[in-house]
């Protein structure tokens, strides 16, 4: 049976409604879903919106579910020290023998010996990537910030440390969402460009903010089922258009570096962070993308390596120093 070709109005009315429900189940994984809960988010009857949600992301919703949440948990089982009950109930399963089944249908194993086998793989320290930058102030010129390059004696560790933590403000954030590796390295440049437009005509401010989100580990999701967002920091209450999706991201601390050439290395930086933030800090990796905040001008064809800062989450100190320290006067004896 021939099936009529889909006008573009419906494609990219449908690609908003799956991308609103999409954001809506990643934000939200540990809560209970239904399709007719789903359904109502992208204001779709249930059998269109699977319909249409299968063949947006290559899954049903269930199955999305399902594999996010199983993913996440493996995410809280390599970065912390949780029993593995406490991680069960964050994932959103009713019992441990759903999880244990779900767990080893992905991973080939249980979760306790899956997380013990890949800790003993991490004992050595994570070398820092090459391309390293630091922000360095030098008052005998004018007083500017400017970006030196990081030496290999420092990266090995000896000197000043590359890396910082920053607390992120929370970011509304328009963007285009590919899948798998092969997607990720096609088409950027006129992603932002569009992306560009659509800030523009939404009043945005003319400096533009650029990012990509990395959404997925690379440690547990698999390269085909990878999501890479690129996007743009929009003001508040702005809503997409066709494949244009917006969402919240950010607060909280992250680890951060200054890299030039993420380009294929970002989980190179996103590991090396990962462990630096681990061994110095006792700072596990939290749930949230990993964020490239992008200081080179993406619309604009280049031969050079672009410069970046890569922002991992992290857990906040349990202890904040505060911001401005009063002095005492001396007691008067």
């Amino acid at each position: 049976m021939h099936r009529a070709p889909i006008r573009p109005a419906t494609r990219d009315d449908h690609a908003q409604r799956v991308l609103r429900a999409w954001v809506h189940l990643g934000a939200r994984l540990g809560e209970a879903h239904s399709l007719r809960s789903l359904a109502r988010v992208a204001h779709l009857s249930p059998f269109h919106f699977q319909r249409v949600f299968e063949r947006t992301t290559g899954e049903t919703p269930a199955a999305l579910l399902r594999r996010l949440r199983v993913e996440r948990a493996a995410r809280a089982l390599l970065d912390g020290d949780a029993p593995i009950g406490r991680v069960v109930a964050a994932a959103g399963y009713g019992s441990l023998e759903a999880f244990h089944r779900a767990f080893r249908r992905v991973f080939g194993a249980a979760p306790s010996a899956w997380r013990a086998r890949r800790r003993r793989e991490r004992t050595t320290p994570v070398a820092a990537p090459k391309g390293l930058r630091v922000w360095v102030n030098r008052p005998s010129r004018d007083a500017q910030l400017r970006l030196v390059p990081v030496e290999p004696s420092v990266r090995a560790g000896r000197g000043r440390r590359t890396w910082r933590v920053e607390e992120l403000a929370p970011l509304r954030v328009a963007f285009v969402r590919r899948m798998g590796t092969a997607a990720h390295a096609r088409g950027e440049a006129e992603d932002f460009a569009r992306l560009a437009e659509f800030a523009r005509r939404r009043g945005a401010p003319l400096d533009l903010v650029f990012v990509r989100l990395h959404l997925d580990d690379p440690r547990v999701t698999p390269p085909a089922r990878r999501r890479l967002d690129r996007g743009v920091v929009v003001g508040p209450r702005r809503r997409g258009e066709g494949a244009i999706g917006v969402q919240s991201i950010g607060g909280g601390d992250h680890a951060a570096a200054t890299v030039e050439g993420t380009r294929g290395g970002v989980a190179r930086v996103r590991a090396w962070l990962e462990d630096a933030a681990r061994r110095t800090l006792r700072r596990p990796r939290t749930t949230g993308p990993v964020l490239e905040v992008l200081l080179d001008d993406p619309r604009e064809p280049s031969r050079r390596a672009r410069l970046a800062d890569v922002l991992v989450p992290v857990a906040s100190a349990p202890v904040r120093a505060p911001g401005y320290f009063c002095r005492r006067r001396p007691a008067i004896s």
